[in-house]
Parts: structure tokens; C-alpha cells; sequence
């Protein structure tokens, strides 16, 4: 399995190479509205991170949007590497607001420095998972501002 993904991302590393994975982590549970996220995400995470966004079911437009946005694109499936700035935010706001997030988002992850610093995989379904390296008062008023449940890993 491990090589399968390593040739289908044409890289050495592993899908479970998450150093804090099975580590404590903050935890967000229950996200109810999506656009939430996006509408308050920069006040948790520092501005140029790299949002990954990967979708293999997005809309031509949607993928065009990335396209146009991506910094970097890699793999067999779609996956666009996009700077974090508020106009992405402002854009990936108006495209959750008029699609569910399965059409435009199967997995997000953001990267500072080359690192993964929070993953929301089966999006939106599944939980956020968010680096322990973030302070507890400012995840917490990011959960709250989101309307989700933080719990710690």
C-alpha cells in the first residue's frame, strides 16, 4: 500500500508520515458550516501558508479556479498547492457557500515551512486535525468562531 502511494505521489514519503498524528493534537469536531472555516482559518494559521486542496470530482470551473491559483500541482489526481491570502479566502468562501464541500474538496491540508501543520482529510466530514504547536486559546477561539467541538488528541 505504502509503495503504491509513494508511486502515485512520486515521492519517498509516507501517507502516514504526520509526525503529531498519533501524537496529542487539537482535534475539531462537528465543523456545521464549512464556510466558517474559510471565513476564519487566517486567524488561526499564519498568512503565505500553502493550502493543498485535492479533488477528483470538482466542477471544470472550479478546477480552472485552481488552476489559475495553484502555485504548484501534483499527482495523478487533482491537487493544487495555493498561497494563503485573504482574496483565496474570499473565493473558496463564495464557492462553499453555492456547493457542497464533497464537490469542490475531498482532502485540504496547509503546510508552513514544509511542514504539515493541520489536515482535514474526507472533508468535510471528518475531523480538522491541527498541529500541537498552536497555542490552546488561539485554537479554541478558532473553534469557537466556527461553531465546532475542540477536544485534544
Amino acid at each position: 500500500m505504502i509503495n503504491i502511494f509513494k508511486k502515485l505521489f512520486n515521492t519517498n514519503a509516507s501517507p502516514f508520515d504526520v509526525p503529531w498524528i498519533d501524537n496529542p493534537c487539537w482535534i475539531i469536531k462537528r465543523v456545521p458550516d464549512v464556510t466558517l472555516f474559510f471565513k476564519h482559518i487566517m486567524n488561526l494559521i499564519p498568512a503565505n501558508s500553502i493550502m493543498e486542496i485535492k479533488s477528483d470530482v470538482a466542477s471544470d470551473g472550479i478546477l480552472s479556479f485552481y488552476r489559475a491559483n495553484s502555485i504548484s500541482t501534483q499527482g495523478p489526481f487533482d491537487s493544487f498547492q495555493l498561497l494563503v491570502n485573504s482574496d483565496l479566502m474570499d473565493k473558496l468562501i463564495q464557492i462553499s457557500d453555492n456547493h457542497a464541500g464533497p464537490e469542490y474538496c475531498d482532502n485540504l491540508l496547509i503546510y508552513l515551512d514544509n511542514k504539515l501543520i493541520l489536515h482535514w482529510y474526507d472533508f468535510p466530514g471528518d475531523p480538522i486535525h491541527i498541529s500541537p504547536d498552536f497555542d490552546e486559546a488561539k485554537v479554541d477561539a478558532f473553534s469557537q468562531n466556527i461553531k465546532a467541538t475542540l477536544i485534544k488528541k
